[in-house]
């Protein structure tokens, strides 16, 4: 391992291949600093990154000396694109790893990581996130390292020995945050219906945001939880201090947190730093079905922008713009397919746009990403309602989704399950209220 600058350290690249970067709050903000200061050097260096959640300044060089290709576009993200100066790479979050290890379809030539301190061993941790990154790093032709301090210490499968580093820079900055957004009286109302499908004992995966945290917020009566998630969150950790999630009853990894990443705030890092109780893991464990469909009561709860009268739901794509990716969501509402006693929840607020358009509708629009087949989700739930899919008809589920809109939505939408070209039998019912939802 050669310790240098940023700068020194950034020379080593290639001025064209393909480089994968550290995602969300493992993000090593040095180095790319200084790509942006070096970009001369740089003709087309293709940057593969993750979550991103705050701006760059090497963005501002993209296309012309950077082409940036994303697996999970979000706000700093999606402007580029939009307007064609980026790309959206849609992959199973599972797969990312050997996508782009030796053998697989896109090759990497470095990798970019931020590390702590290594220990008395030599090793040093992915910190925050490992998922993705780790082996990734082990297999790639050069590993350059960011050292920070500040990195927390994660116990599980997230380490690189110092002779997997190639080259060090040492650096101290705090670590990029995403703290979740605030929960009002939609999120709480959905955070409680959500709890109701999910029994003491049982492993719940979840997301960030608003909707998650109401749901980690509503969870607070219940017993004995188990987390196994793509990421762990700040409303997990008042919970384990309460006793609410345990993992007593967990069939893999009992009373660990087990995860690929932790996206949050500093008392979510200070939390997960030596915490023995936390196991970080790569993504073939974080997400594969082979292993997850092994955690029995698994609940898999994931977000949504819109869900059509079939259940089919889009996650991804929002007036003609890629504004988020597919992320784990699939993996996990497999895995959940799979896992003994396991459900599948897809949980969002009932409208969008200051209430003036509704999130479930008749059809997906031209063009936009089905996320989750309609076939692999049991209960999508508003703040109105569950609506549970499982063993329906077409109209039948249609009826119950219809049942969870906002009310001065739904007879525009009865109207359109009578007119749709859609198969859904008119069984001489006619309008009436539509059933297969418990309504709140």
């Amino acid at each position: 391992m050669k310790l240098m600058t940023a700068h020194e350290a950034v020379a080593y690249l290639p001025p064209s291949g393909r480089v994968f970067v550290q995602p969300a709050c493992g993000l090593p903000v040095t180095l790319l600093d200084a790509l942006a200061d070096e970009r001369e050097r740089f003709a087309g260096l293709e940057l593969v990154i993750g979550l991103l959640f705050q701006p760059l300044r090497l963005l501002e060089a993209v296309p012309h000396h950077f082409r940036l290709t994303s697996l999970h576009p979000t706000a700093p993200v999606e402007p580029l694109i939009t307007a064609g100066r980026a790309d959206y790479l849609p992959v199973r979050y599972s797969r990312i790893p050997d996508t782009f290890s030796p053998g697989g379809a896109l090759p990497t030539d470095a990798v970019l990581v931020q590390v702590s301190p290594p220990d008395r061993h030599g090793c040093c941790s992915l910190g925050p996130a490992v998922s993705t990154t780790v082996e990734v790093a082990r297999r790639a032709p050069l590993v350059i390292a960011e050292i920070n301090p500040r990195c927390p210490r994660t116990h599980g499968d997230g380490f690189l020995h110092v002779r997997d580093i190639d080259i060090a820079v040492e650096t101290d900055h705090p670590l990029v945050e995403a703290p979740p957004g605030p929960v009002g009286d939609v999120e709480r109302a959905i955070g409680r219906h959500v709890a109701g499908l999910i029994p003491d004992g049982a492993t719940i995966q979840v997301g960030i945001g608003a909707v998650p945290q109401a749901i980690l917020d509503a969870l607070a009566s219940h017993r004995d939880l188990g987390v196994h998630s793509g990421m762990l969150c700040d409303g997990m950790v008042p919970l384990v201090q309460q006793g609410v999630i345990t993992g007593a009853r967990k069939s893999l990894d009992p009373y660990k947190l087990a995860a690929g990443e932790a996206i949050g705030s500093q008392l979510l890092f200070e939390f997960v730093d030596d915490n023995p109780a936390v196991l970080m893991l790569p993504a073939r464990l974080s997400h594969g079905l082979e292993y997850l469909r092994n955690q029995e009561r698994f609940v898999s709860i994931n977000s949504a922008l819109e869900v059509d009268l079939s259940g089919q739901v889009n996650a991804e794509w929002l007036a003609g713009r890629q504004v988020s990716g597919l992320g784990g969501s699939f993996d996990f509402l497999e895995a959940a397919m799979y896992a003994p006693g396991g459900v599948s929840v897809v949980a969002l607020p009932a409208t969008a746009a200051g209430g003036r358009a509704s999130r479930i509708v008749p059809a997906l629009a031209a063009g936009a990403a089905v996320t989750a087949p309609r076939y692999a989700v049991d209960y999508v739930v508003t703040e109105f309602g569950v609506a549970d899919l499982r063993g329906k008809t077409l109209r039948q589920r249609a009826e119950a989704l219809v049942a969870v809109a906002h009310p001065a939505f739904q007879q525009d939408l009865l109207d359109a399950l009578n007119t749709t070209t859609v198969p859904f039998p008119d069984r001489g019912e006619g309008d009436r209220a539509p059933r297969g939802s418990r309504a709140g």
